[in-house]
């Protein structure tokens, strides 16, 4: 019981030590053979977790070697495009300026019923309404709709709107973050008097946060609270 617990807790160290080393990708972003390296490391801390290997570092090894041979892939297809589109494969048209091309279907072993599914999914009733669908080396499908039927931009209307900033968050979960305060050019002091306004303490507030010179704030009792604040 001892070596299982123990050896679990370790497997699940080098694991997360091992994600962390080739990075945070999601898992539409994933390539097969992330997916498939990924899985086998997995499996393998699986079987050392209830103990099927005779020694603990042998398993440990194999995953430590699974993740750097990744790794060594992973820099490899960063210098070289060949062999970039031998391991993450490589970008299909399906249709391009009212054209749809059979071969890449073909290749990317996707069907008619599925590209018209793909399409409504995204919103397009047809494909006519579309100028480029790629399926991308992750699988996906990018769609490039006609400039027509596009929504329209404030550049088509000729506006120049002011670009907004992210929002600072300064209280989560009723504590005060105080380096986001200073980031967003304000101190205790400002914030403290955007809450007394409402009568409210930090520790009320389940999330606070200001956008430009936009006070907002969520109790926790669900109301919402914003203040107009100085600049």
């Amino acid at each position: 019981m001892t070596d299982i617990i123990v050896t679990t807790i370790i497997s699940f160290a080098v694991l997360l030590l091992l994600s962390k080393l080739n990075g945070n990708r999601q898992i539409g972003e994933l390539t097969l053979f992330d997916y498939i390296t990924s899985i086998t490391i997995g499996s393998i801390a699986a079987e050392a977790a209830i103990g099927g290997f005779d020694e603990m570092w042998e398993p440990m090894l194999a995953m430590i070697v699974y993740a750097l041979l990744t790794l060594a892939v992973s820099l490899l297809c960063s210098k070289s495009l060949t062999m970039r589109r031998l391991i993450s494969g490589k970008s299909y048209i399906l249709l391009d300026n009212g054209k749809l091309f059979y071969e890449n279907f073909k290749k990317a072993r996707l069907d008619v019923n599925e590209f018209l599914s793909a399409c409504r999914c995204a919103g397009y009733r047809s494909p006519a309404e579309l100028q480029s669908v790629i399926m991308e080396p992750s699988g996906r499908l990018s769609f490039i709709p006609l400039e027509r039927i596009r929504p329209v931009t404030c550049e088509d209307m000729q506006l120049e709107p002011q670009q907004k900033k992210l929002i600072t968050v300064v209280i989560s979960d009723g504590k005060v973050l105080r380096d986001n305060l200073k980031r967003a050019g304000r101190n205790e002091n400002a914030l403290n008097k955007d809450l007394e306004r409402q009568k409210l303490k930090p520790e009320e507030i389940l999330l606070a946060f200001y956008d430009g010179g936009s006070f907002t704030a969520y109790t926790r009792d669900c109301e919402k609270i914003i203040n107009e604040a100085q600049q």
